[in-house]
């Protein structure tokens, strides 16, 4: 079990948040890190392909506050996609028609790039190593969209205890075959219901069902726990707060 404070996080904030935690070089790369370095279950959060932004911050920042030492690794090294490519709080899945077609290059360039799971699998492994050999007993991963991808794709490996992506890039129910340690999956609606489904009825029949976590955000956009999330609207500052108070329950029982 983690050494969680309490069963919720703190209240989301929702002007101008100012973030928590500090630079630090963790595997040769630059993480954002918050939380107590001596905490034994301690997490690692992959952020978007916009990179860091105060929202996903503030989302590490608010499960520090549950007692977990909190890593974000900067895998774009200062080079995310660039956010005003896409239209401001809003789904980049949606917007992405209507994006110019050069944009769009730019985009398959770095998806192929910076952005390539296989070239950051080695890193994310690198980074849970390096945080064992420090002293962390059991540690957890999230991501968001693509992150969502990444996490998923580490799990088989068991290079983490427990894993949760949100409203996921590329959700592919045979992601869940190999599976090896639970599972949370929160999606939006510009995820695919039936992968979802699909991906729960797989890894429901593993030995660790029971910790499993599934949730479908209705009426929210690709983005909204990220940093795409408009924390002035309330139904997204809501599902925001609802979504880190998932992944805190679901590593408060999986770690």
């Amino acid at each position: 079990m983690t050494n969680a404070a309490c069963c919720s996080i703190p209240p989301v904030t929702t002007h101008g948040y100012k973030p928590q935690g500090h630079f630090e070089e963790i595997a040769n790369l630059n993480c954002y890190v918050v939380g107590d370095k001596t905490a034994v279950n301690q997490l690692v959060a992959v952020f978007d392909i916009f990179g860091f932004f105060p929202q996903v911050q503030q989302g590490a920042d608010l499960l520090a506050a549950q007692g977990y030492r909190v890593v974000m690794p900067d895998f774009f090294k200062g080079q995310p996609f660039p956010h005003q490519y896409f239209p401001a709080y809003s789904s980049p899945m949606k917007a992405l028609p209507h994006v110019p077609i050069e944009r769009k290059q730019e985009l398959m360039e770095f998806m192929g790039g910076a952005a390539d799971f296989s070239k950051r699998q080695p890193e994310l492994q690198a980074i849970a190593d390096q945080l064992k050999k420090d002293g962390a007993q059991k540690i957890g991963a999230y991501g968001l969209c693509w992150g969502g991808k990444l996490v998923i794709l580490s799990a088989v490996a068991k290079t983490f205890d427990a894993i949760a992506q949100i409203h996921p890039a590329r959700l592919e129910p045979h992601d869940a075959d190999n599976l090896t340690v639970p599972i949370a999956s929160f999606i939006s609606d510009d995820e695919s219901i039936d992968a979802q489904n699909k991906l729960m009825e797989i890894a429901n029949k593993k030995e660790f069902a029971s910790l499993n976590q599934f949730h479908h955000y209705a009426g929210l956009h690709h983005g909204f726990a990220g940093s795409r999330a408009d924390l002035t609207d309330p139904k997204v500052a809501a599902a925001f707060e609802d979504v880190y108070n998932r992944i805190n329950s679901f590593f408060k029982a999986a770690l």
